[in-house]
Parts: C-alpha cells; structure tokens; sequence
C-alpha cells in the first residue's frame, strides 16, 4: 500500500483537534513517526510525560490553530476572514465534482475546506490512485495556501511537537506534489 496514504491519514488527524490520551500514547509507541518529524519531537516524547506532552500539545494546538489563525482556506482568502460553508465553497465543490462523500454533521469541523479534511481528501485521491485529481487538487488548493500557512504557523508554535509536524507537513506536501506532477507528466 502506498506510504502517502498513511502520511495524508497522520497529517490529517493531527491537524483535525487536539491530542488525546490515546493519540499520545501511539505516537509515542511510533519511533518511525516521531523520527519522522524530527529531533526535537523525539526528545519532546523522551523527556516528557503523557500528561505533560498532553497539556503542552494541547495548549500549543489550540493556540496556534483555534485562537491565532484559522487552518481554513477560505479564511485565508476572504479578507473578511468569514469561512464559506455552503455549495458556494470551491473546496466543496471539488469533494461533489469526485465522489467525495463528506458528512459535515458527523465533524465537528464544520468547513469543507479546513487544513484537515482537504488532507483527508487527497489521502481518498491516494487511494483512488487518480493522479489527475490529485495534480489538480494540489496546484488549486492545498499548495495554494497550505505551505505558507503551515510556515507562519511554525514561527507561533512553542512545542517542537508542531513545529516539527508543520515543517514536516510543507516538505511532504512540496515532496509530494513533485512527484504527482512526474507521475501526471509519465501518464499523458
């Protein structure tokens, strides 16, 4: 199975709400993940306890991406900083155009085009293996906005946790859409 799936899934989850317990306790179990992301989560995880990683992260989540910013496209966009939720939303739009089934009721996410559900989009693009959507999907939406976000973001983040998760996060997504345009161009 392809890796890029696993990763979009991670990305996903820990951009969607704050860490719980349980959250806490695979990451810290995951020695691929926590290399992954680097040096000073790794020591983060070793010098800390659950409950301290649980309230730091927490308090750091919620900071930087509940109360300082909004991981929302079209907050990003719209000067106004009001979040477009209906059919009139481009993100929505897309999920509707490739069968994407998304349930905003059973989310307490409530925008289409919050960081996390369009990660969780690309990961069901990965799984359809549907280079073309995902190029599009990429050059329209999430390098568009993502990447600089994700930057800004890591400036304001005081665990290496999400300081390591956001630059994590901006070269996969840079890594990966070098290898969609490769494969988009091998398929034409």
């Amino acid at each position: 199975m392809d890796s890029r799936i696993y990763i979009y899934a991670f990305l996903s989850r820990m951009f969607a709400d704050v860490l719980d317990k349980n959250a806490i306790r695979e990451l810290r179990e995951n020695e691929t993940i926590l290399s992954l992301l680097g040096n000073g989560t790794k020591e983060f995880f070793e010098n800390k306890s659950n409950e301290e990683i649980e309230e730091l992260a927490n308090v750091d989540f919620t900071s930087t991406f509940i109360m300082h910013t909004h991981p929302v496209e079209s907050a990003i966009y719209d000067n106004s900083k009001d979040i477009v939720t209906g059919l009139e939303n481009p993100v929505l739009q897309f999920y509707i155009d490739h069968g994407y089934d998304i349930n905003m009721n059973r989310s307490h996410i409530m925008a289409p085009d919050h960081m996390a559900i369009e990660i969780g989009f690309m990961q069901n693009l990965v799984e359809q293996n549907d280079i073309k959507a995902q190029k599009k999907f990429m050059q329209k939406h999430i390098m568009n906005w993502m990447p600089p976000f994700l930057i800004a973001c890591e400036e304001m983040c005081e665990t290496p946790l999400y300081k390591d998760l956001c630059s994590f996060a901006v070269e996969f997504f840079v890594s990966d859409y070098a290898q969609i345009e490769e494969s988009a161009k091998e398929n034409d």
